[in-house]
């Protein structure tokens, strides 16, 4: 039989074991099918992808083994299945960044509009006083308030604009951007004696929901989850130096940043969340504003991490990681709870503990 740069690879990779296994399962020896294969399996260990797609590819994976079809029609079609699930994320935020960036342009459309009209009060002021005054210092003085008020005006349309800018439109929480500011300069405070937490929190079978009731009842579902999160968020926040920060992290994902909260803090925090979600009767009305649905439950599987002192670099990475797991470890123990991060070291080796 012919030695492939694929054989090579396994033996000089130490592979061999994945190899021989991929012999047993009757997968080709071929630099399609069996450069790709390898390629799924390694893609676990790669942190930039999320736990839902590394799940996703953990499914193909499986899947392609399972049914044993090596044509080459089928290997386009899973590379095509693969495409989508390692560009979802990026595609769904360049979505929402699009949406947003929509509704940017319309405001600052509507300010632009505003300031224009007020640069024409300006210039008539300005020729009134020239004209109507034959005192230079009262000409001064009334064409410096004039161009006072307009200065005052347009630092607070950019003011506005910056809101506008970290703002989620449909929850009016913050946003990525938002999130990523604030989770950045939140870890820069971190030391011994200031911890930073965060969690994650995702909306239980929320597909299945948008399916029985629709994308725009889904709407109004996410913007009371944002609503119930800002209000428990609120309440734990009453007594604390620095804010916690709710956020829609995307699509029905979404993330408080607790700076000054230890982990078992921010179980607390989750918990009361998850618990407000629980308890909460959802209430779907019609165009008419008539109820169409009531007594409706959203639950909610929630990961919280906190930076480890170990974490030398990428801090804000591997915190989102770390909460990352903790939330897909909620889901596959049952969904509606909370999970949390923690490691074990020993001897240098780490050990990830979902609790």
């Amino acid at each position: 039989m012919k030695t492939t740069h694929n054989d090579i690879h396994c033996k000089q990779s130490n592979k061999g074991r994945i190899c021989t296994f991929l012999d047993e399962q009757g997968v080709p020896i071929n630099e399609n099918w069996r450069s790709f294969i390898l390629f799924l399996n390694i893609l676990k260990y790669h942190q930039y992808l999320t736990q839902k797609q590394k799940k996703s590819i953990n499914t193909l994976f499986a899947d392609i083994l399972a049914k044993g079809d090596y044509t080459d029609k089928q290997f386009q079609d899973r590379i095509e299945q693969f495409r989508n699930i390692y560009s979802a994320t990026y595609i769904n935020k360049l979505q929402e960044t699009i949406k947003e960036s929509e509704k940017l342009l319309q405001e600052f459309k509507k300010l632009s509009k505003k300031r224009t009209g007020n640069v024409e009060v300006l210039q008539n002021t300005t020729v009134n006083c020239i004209g109507g005054s034959e005192n230079p210092r009262d000409i001064i003085k009334e064409v410096r308030s004039a161009f006072t008020n307009v200065i005052e005006e347009m630092n607070r349309d950019t003011e506005k604009l910056n809101q506008l800018s970290k703002t989620d439109q449909l929850t009016r929480l913050g946003n990525r951007r938002a999130f990523d500011e604030y989770l950045n300069a939140s870890i820069q405070k971190y030391n011994s004696s200031f911890p930073v937490s965060l969690m994650m929190l995702d909306i239980d079978f929320f597909k299945k929901f948008n399916d029985n009731y629709g994308h725009r009842i889904g709407d109004q579902a996410l913007s009371t989850v944002g609503k119930l999160c800002k209000y428990c968020v609120d309440k734990f926040s009453e007594n604390l130096d620095e804010p916690l920060l709710p956020t829609r992290y995307g699509g029905e994902e979404f993330a408080v940043i607790m700076p000054g909260l230890t982990i078992e803090q921010a179980v607390k925090v989750a918990e009361f969340i998850r618990k407000t979600l629980e308890d909460y009767d959802f209430i779907i009305r019609n165009n008419k504003g008539e109820i169409a649905h009531k007594n409706i439950t959203i639950t909610a599987s929630i990961g919280v991490a906190e930076v480890l002192p170990h974490w030398l670099e990428n801090q804000a990475n591997q915190l989102v990681e770390a909460a990352d797991k903790a939330l897909y470890g909620a889901k596959e123990q049952g969904r509606n709870q909370v999970r949390s991060y923690s490691v074990k070291l020993d001897k240098g080796q780490e050990t990830e503990i979902i609790i």
